[in-house]
C-alpha cells in the first residue's frame, strides 16, 4: 500500500533531536548533530511483508529544552484480528527510550509485530560490540560491501564509538534481535529486528497475546557544550555546476508492460520515439513446452527491443519460437536478459542454451544474467556469469517503505548495490533491468507461484504521474550514471506504471524525465545532495534540477533564477552568450 505523506515534526532536547511523523515513527534521530538512528519505528506486517500503517494518534505530552515525552496509540486491522499498541518515548538528558505495549484481539497472521530500529549508512564500516541474549559479547562491525544474510543474529545490544569520545550504548528488550542489510532492497540503512527469520513465518498471535518491546538509546563520554543541533530545513540555493569532462549515458528503456502490449506497431513506435528510448523491454516466459508473451514482439517489429527470456522447465520449444519470431524482425536486438522463469536467479548453463538456440538471432546484442527481482536475490544466489557479457537487477524504492523522505532517501544505497552487484559479476558492467516506483509483484508471500508476465494491483503507486515520481527517478537516475552503470529500463512504457498517461497520450512528468535524459547523448557530472535537498543533471541543452526536499524552494543554478515548487524538475537552460555584433 502507499503510505500517505504529511510534513514530520522536528523535536529537540538537550542534545537530542529527530523528527516525528505523524505515525509516530522516528527519523534522523541525532544527538549533538551525529545521526545515531535513521529510524525507530514499531511494525505491524502481514503475511506478505506489507505493512500496515493502521489508525494512529500521536500526542506530545512535553516539549521543553530538556524533555520530550510522546505517547502513541494505533490500531492495525487485519481480516480476522487487530493490532492495539501503547508506545511511549521519552528523550532527554543522556538517553532516548522507546516502548511499545502492544495487545491482539480476535487472531492476526503476521510476518512481523514490534520496534525496529534502523541504523543510517554512515555507520558502514564501523566496528560495534555486540551483546547477545545469552549475555556474551563479541565483536564485528556494520558491512560495508552489501551483505547477503544477516550479519549478525541473537543480539540484545550494541555499541559504538561516536565523535569527540562518546560512544552510543543501544539496549533492545523484550525479544531476541538480529540485524539485516537493507541496501538488499534499496533502503538507506542497517535494520534490527526482531523474532528471527530462521523460526517460521508466518505466524499467529491470538486474543490477549502482548508483545512488550523497547529500545533505549544512551550515549557516554564528555557532554556536549553545543547542543549541535542540525540546519534548519533546506531552503534557497545557489548552484554552479562543474563544467568539466562530460560522458557518454547509459543506455535508457522502457518496459512494454501490460498496457502497451495490445497496441498497434505504430502506435509503440510512436511512443517510444516520444521518449527516446534506446529500447523497449519485453518479457517472454518459454516453459512447458510451450511460449507465454510472444505476440508482444509483434507490435516492436520497428523498434529496438531488450528481450528477457525467463526460462523454465522444458524451454525449448519455446526457444524455437522466439527464434522463429526473432528471424522475421526488421531492427536487431539490443540485449537478452536471461531469467529463471521459477528461480530468483540465472541458472547455470542457461546462457549455453540461450546462445546455442538462438545464435544467427542474436548479432551484436549483450547476454546479461542476473535477477529480475532484487539485488537481495542476487546477492544470495550468485547467478555464475561465465558467457555473459553483463550482469543485472532491478531496483524500486518501496519495498519496505512508502513514504516520499524514505523513498528519496534510497538514493543513498545505490552506490554500494552497483559496487556489489559488479562484484558479483566478476567486473562485468551493472545494468538496472526494470526501474519503477513500486514493485511490480509480490514476492515473498508464502506458496504464491510469480507470474513473470503479471503485475500485482499493488504495484501502482498513485503518485506515478505526479512531480514526486519525476524528482525521485531523476535522483536515482543521476547516482546510477554516476556509478557508471551500462542500462537502465526504466518504467513502463505507457497506462498507471508508465511513462505516457494512457488517456490523453501526453508525456507524465516521469516521461519528460526520461525524454530529457534520453535526448541527450552525454551527459555531465550529476549532482545530488539530500542535505540541501537537490538533484542536478548536466544535459546537452541545459541542466535538468529538481526539488528532493518537498518544500517550495527558490535560488539560482549558474546566475539564472529559479522558482522549485515541491518536487518540481526544470530544465534550466544557459543563458545565451552576449552577441559580439550588438550595440548599445
Amino acid at each position: 500500500m502507499t503510505q500517505t505523506e504529511t510534513v514530520p515534526t522536528r523535536l529537540a532536547a538537550g542534545a537530542w533531536e529527530f523528527d516525528l511523523a505523524p505515525t509516530g515513527d522516528l527519523a534522523h534521530v541525532r544527538y549533538a548533530g551525529t545521526e545515531v538512528a535513521r529510524g525507530i519505528q514499531f511494525v505491524v506486517r502481514d503475511d506478505a511483508w506489507g505493512t500496515i500503517v493502521g489508525d494512529r494518534e500521536v500526542r506530545i505530552t512535553r516539549d521543553d529544552a530538556d524533555e520530550v515525552i510522546v505517547e502513541l496509540r494505533s490500531q492495525h486491522v487485519f481480516p480476522t484480528g487487530a493490532v492495539e499498541a501503547t508506545a511511549r518515548l521519552r528523550a532527554g538528558g543522556d538517553r532516548l527510550r522507546f516502548a511499545v505495549d502492544a495487545a491482539v484481539r480476535g487472531e492476526v497472521e503476521t510476518n512481523r509485530v514490534g520496534v525496529v530500529v534502523l541504523h543510517p549508512l554512515t555507520q558502514s564500516g564501523v566496528p560495534v560490540d555486540l551483546t547477545h541474549a545469552d549475555g556474551t559479547r563479541s565483536r564485528s562491525r556494520f558491512p560495508g560491501e552489501v551483505a547477503p544474510h544477516q550479519p549478525w543474529s541473537g543480539i540484545t545490544g550494541l555499541a559504538l564509538d561516536l565523535h569527540e569520545g562518546r560512544r552510543l550504548h543501544l539496549t533492545l528488550e523484550g525479544d531476541v534481535f538480529e540485524t539485516e542489510d537493507q541496501r538488499n532492497w534499496s533502503d538507506a540503512s542497517f535494520k534490527t529486528y526482531s523474532r528471527p527469520l530462521a523460526l517460521p513465518y508466518p505466524y499467529r498471535l491470538v486474543e490477549g497475546e502482548h508483545v512488550r518491546q523497547a529500545v533505549d538509546l544512551r550515549v557516554t563520554g564528555p557532554a556536549p557544550t553545543d547542543p549541535g543541533v542540525a540546519t534548519t530545513p533546506a531552503g534557497d540555493f545557489r548552484l554552479r555546476l562543474d563544467a568539466g569532462p562530460r560522458r557518454p549515458r547509459p543506455a535508457l528503456g522502457v518496459q512494454l508492460g501490460p498496457d502497451a502490449s495490445a497496441r498497434h506497431a505504430d502506435g509503440v513506435r510512436a511512443l517510444v520515439a516520444g521518449l527516446h528510448a534506446d529500447h523497449v523491454r519485453v518479457d517472454v516466459v518459454c516453459e512447458a513446452g510451450g511460449v507465454r508473451g510472444l505476440d508482444a514482439l509483434e507490435r516492436c517489429d520497428d523498434v529496438p527491443v531488450e528481450l528477457a527470456l525467463h526460462l523454465g522447465v522444458d524451454a525449448s520449444a519455446g526457444l524455437e519460437a522466439v527464434r522463429e519470431r526473432l528471424g522475421r524482425r526488421r531492427v536487431p536486438l539490443r540485449a537478452v536478459l536471461v531469467f529463471a522463469a521459477d528461480a530468483p536467479v540465472t541458472q547455470s548453463g542457461a546462457v549455453a542454451r540461450v546462445h546455442a538456440a538462438l545464435a544467427a538471432e542474436l548479432g551484436s546484442a549483450a547476454l546479461i544474467v542476473g535477477t529480475d527481482d532484487n539485488l537481495a536475490e542476487l546477492n544470495r544466489g550468485e547467478p555464475d556469469p561465465a558467457g555473459a557479457d553483463e550482469v543485472t537487477f532491478s531496483l524500486n524504492p518501496q519495498v519496505h517503505d512508502g513514504f516520499e523522505h524514505s523513498i528519496i532517501e534510497t538514493t543513498e544505497a545505490v552506490p554500494a548495490m552497483i559496487g556489489t552487484a559488479r562484484r558479483l559479476g566478476g567486473g562485468r558492467p551493472v545494468g538496472i533491468g526494470a526501474l519503477t516506483l513500486r514493485p511490480r509483484r509480490s514476492l515473498y508471500r508464502q506458496g504464491r507461484r510469480i507470474d513473470r508476465l503479471g503485475r500485482d494491483p499493488e504495484s501502482v503507486d498513485p503518485r506515478q504521474h505526479d512531480d514526486f515520481a519525476a524528482a525521485w527517478l531523476l535522483a536515482t537516475l543521476a547516482v546510477l550514471i554516476a556509478e557508471g552503470v551500462s542500462r537502465v529500463t526504466a518504467l513502463e512504457l505507457i497506462g498507471p506504471r508508465g511513462a505516457t498517461d494512457a488517456e490523453t497520450g501526453r508525456l507524465t512528468p516521469s516521461g519528460e524525465v526520461l525524454a530529457s535524459v534520453g535526448s541527450s547523448t552525454t551527459v555531465g557530472e550529476p549532482l545530488v545532495d539530500l542535505h540541501s535537498g537537490l538533484v542536478a543533471l548536466p544535459l546537452e541543452a541545459g541542466t535538468l534540477i529538481g526539488d528532493l526536499s518537498g518544500r517550495s524552494r527558490s535560488g539560482e543554478v549558474d546566475g539564472i533564477p529559479l522558482d522549485l515548487p515541491p518536487f518540481a524538475v526544470r530544465l534550466v537552460a544557459p543563458a545565451p552568450s552576449p552577441d559580439p555584433k550588438a550595440t548599445t
